[in-house]
């Protein structure tokens, strides 16, 4: 299973073969797919051409369940009429010129109950709200680390391609070739799915004592993950190798979700806000306004980000004094989005 990935494509590392495998099994529906409350993404990209993401993708077309072919610069209404029962795989993603209507289906999909509403004419010529599930299994590919939005990128996992040298140049690959041993993968991985269903959802459904190696990863890593640890426990139980294999996911998932990473800056950001401001909303030095200028940036807020260049924070002056730092900090970092959200309201209210 493993093996047919990493034979045809450059994964920058080999811990995220088993991964993928495992993430190919979930894709059996409605065997396996509907067990699960949430399915991660795979998105596979490289800094260049040539690096075996769409090879990649040309694999699991023939290996998952209910493939939807490689889709390239899908609309809309593609993504999420084509979903329900498919095994989507999205190519060339860096190249969508409708990338955000795109992401609103895609948000949505990664969770069973997600849906898109749409107005249907009737066939006596009225209209009517029809919702479309979207909740599908998808792997992406394109040029570029940083072409998914926030959103997307928290229920992904991220596989980083590189390009293979000569020396480890293998036997090049020809679907139709590969075709007849792929139907029989794919015909034991059905059966095996349908043979452990009970299993599988037994483990699933008891997450938190299943997967205890889990509990250290953020709320999202550890739903998009469970799914992977519940085929990975069945496949493997009982096996001497068994601890290993746990060791291996753990590994890919901290390779493709970089966690930890991402929470220490947002943790610095924060803090760093939080040791401008005193009690009582007063700036405790001198040198606040540049220190809140050199704050680091976070995947959750940027002070830089686009959105706020035409709001109110664009009106603060470059060399702001300190109450004004002192409010910038106060609304950016700390308060919660909901009341970060109310306050522009009211900002708006009090210019017009």
């Amino acid at each position: 299973m493993t093996r047919s990935h990493n034979s045809s494509s450059a994964l920058s590392s080999s811990k995220t073969g088993e991964s993928i495998g495992c993430w190919r099994y979930g894709s059996f529906r409605p065997t396996c797919t509907k067990i699960f409350e949430y399915t991660g993404y795979v998105f596979a990209h490289s800094p260049e051409p040539g690096s075996g993401k769409s090879r990649l993708l040309e694999v699991l077309d023939l290996l998952v369940a209910n493939s939807s072919g490689l889709l390239y610069q899908p609309t809309e209404a593609v993504l999420f009429r084509t979903a329900n029962g498919k095994t989507q795989l999205l190519d060339e993603i860096d190249t969508w010129p409708n990338g955000d209507f795109l992401r609103g289906v895609l948000n949505a999909g990664f969770h069973r109950s997600g849906t898109v509403v749409r107005n249907e004419r009737r066939q006596d010529n009225k209209w009517e709200p029809v919702a479309f599930p979207v909740y599908a299994p998808r792997a992406m590919a394109g040029i570029g680390s940083g072409i998914l939005h926030g959103t997307t990128r928290d229920r992904t996992f991220i596989l980083e391609m590189v390009k293979q040298t000569r020396e480890e140049r293998r036997e090049k690959f020809r679907a139709r070739k590969a075709k007849p041993e792929a139907d029989q993968l794919k015909g034991e991985a059905e059966a095996w799915v349908r043979q452990n269903r009970t299993c599988i959802v037994t483990l699933y459904d008891d997450a938190e004592k299943a997967f205890p190696y889990l509990t250290h990863l953020r709320d999202r890593t550890i739903d998009i993950t469970e799914p992977l640890a519940a085929i990975l426990e069945v496949a493997y139980d009982g096996a001497p190798d068994l601890a290993d294999r746990r060791l291996e996911l753990l590994e890919a998932v901290a390779l493709t979700r970089k966690d930890g990473e991402e929470e220490s800056a947002d943790h610095r950001r924060r803090a760093a806000g939080r040791e401008c401001v005193g009690v009582g909303g007063q700036m405790r030095t001198r040198s606040a306004s540049d220190r809140v200028r050199n704050l680091p940036d976070s995947p959750a807020l940027s002070l830089r980000q686009p959105k706020y260049s035409a709001g109110w924070f664009s009106k603060i002056p470059l060399r702001i004094d300190a109450d004004a730092a002192c409010r910038s900090v106060r609304t950016l970092l700390l308060w919660p989005d909901s009341a970060r959200s109310g306050q522009r309201e009211t900002d708006r209210a009090v210019r017009r």
